[in-house]
């Protein structure tokens, strides 16, 4: 099955409330306002192109997915960026280049480890699928950097 996730640019004030516990964390998700980036069950299989593993990573490439501070007071799994961590996963991922990403691409060791969502990342038009979650990903983090903002990562 998987888990799914979703991005949401939060502005750092509305974070910090959440950070606090003055804030709703669970309502900021699903209210109106900011779209969210929805990358559904692929961000498993992003995550490992662009940390070159499923489990592995460190600092802001390791961040843009599976990184950041747990929120306590929310009811689902929400993680928190500042707003200068997500301009740091904003520069990491504008550093990687598409063709440093293609190269990397390791379908077997991916299908070996049982990365999801795929069942064969070998098969065609698996790379280009992450590669467009990727320039999703990219130009969101992009954006919210751009506006100072931070980032909530959210499972389910």
């Amino acid at each position: 099955m998987g888990v799914t996730m979703q991005l949401k640019a939060v502005s750092e004030n509305k974070l910090l409330e959440m950070i606090e516990g003055n804030g709703d964390p669970d309502g900021y998700l699903f209210e109106g306002g900011k779209e969210a980036l929805d990358l559904g069950r692929s961000w498993y299989g992003l995550h490992d192109l662009i940390c070159d593993g499923a489990l592995t990573g460190t600092g802001p490439l390791f961040n843009a997915l599976m990184g950041g501070r747990p929120l306590e007071h929310a009811e689902e799994l929400v993680r928190s960026l500042s707003a200068q961590q997500t301009r740091e996963v904003a520069q990491a991922l504008k550093a990687k280049s598409e063709e440093e990403l293609t190269a990397g691409f390791n379908p077997r060791r991916m299908n070996e480890e049982g990365v999801y969502p795929s069942a064969d990342w070998s098969a065609p038009g698996e790379l280009d699928h992450l590669l467009e979650r990727y320039r999703a990903l990219r130009a969101y983090y992009q954006a919210a950097a751009e506006n100072g903002e931070g980032m909530l990562l959210y499972s389910f």
